[in-house]
C-alpha cells in the first residue's frame, strides 16, 4: 500500500518493521506553512467577495457603485470563487506549487490594478481604494514568502 504524502518535502518512509514514519521537513517544507495561510486567508477572501454580486446584487452595488452590465460583476464573481476555492484548498493542503503562487500573485496584481483603475471611472466609489491596498498587501506577502522559501531551498 503506498502512503499519500500531503507535503512533497515530508519523505514517508518505511521503517525496519514496515510501519511509515515521517522525515523530517526541509528547511522549504517549514516555510510552506506561511504559504499555505497566505492562500487560504486569499481563497476565503476570493470566495466570499466573488459571491457577493451573486446573493445581494443590490448591497454590492450600494458599495461598489452601479453596474450597467451586472452579468459582468457576476461572471467576475465566479471566476474569483473558483480561483478563491483552488486557493484554499492548495493551502489547506499545504501544496503550494509555483502554479498556485503564480494565481495568487497574479490574481492579486490583476485585481489591485483594476481597483485603481476602476476608481478613476465615474459612478465608482473610493471602495476600490481599500481593495487596492489589500490586493498590494496580497502581492507584498507572496513575494516576501516566496523569496523566504527560495532563499531557505538554495540553504539545502
Amino acid at each position: 500500500m503506498r502512503a499519500i504524502q500531503a507535503n512533497p518535502d515530508d519523505a514517508a518512509r518505511p521503517d525496519m518493521g514496515g510501519r511509515l514514519r515521517l522525515s523530517a521537513p526541509s528547511p522549504a517544507a517549514a516555510h510552506s506553512g506561511g504559504l499555505g495561510r497566505l492562500a487560504q486567508t486569499q481563497g476565503a477572501y476570493y470566495v466570499l467577495f466573488g459571491t457577493w454580486p451573486l446573493l445581494a446584487p443590490r448591497s454590492f452595488q450600494a458599495v461598489t457603485g452601479p453596474k450597467h452590465e451586472l452579468w459582468l460583476a457576476e461572471t467576475v464573481g465566479l471566476l474569483l470563487v473558483v480561483a478563491g476555492a483552488a486557493l484554499f484548498l492548495a493551502g489547506r493542503a499545504r501544496r503550494i506549487t509555483r502554479e498556485m503562487a503564480l494565481l495568487g500573485a497574479g490574481l492579486a496584481a490583476t485585481l489591485g490594478t483594476i481597483s485603481v483603475w476602476c476608481v478613476l471611472e465615474p459612478h465608482t466609489t473610493r471602495a476600490y481604494w481599500l481593495d487596492a491596498a489589500l490586493q498590494l498587501v496580497l502581492l507584498g506577502a507572496w513575494v516576501f514568502l516566496l523569496g523566504r522559501r527560495q532563499r531557505a531551498e538554495d540553504q539545502r
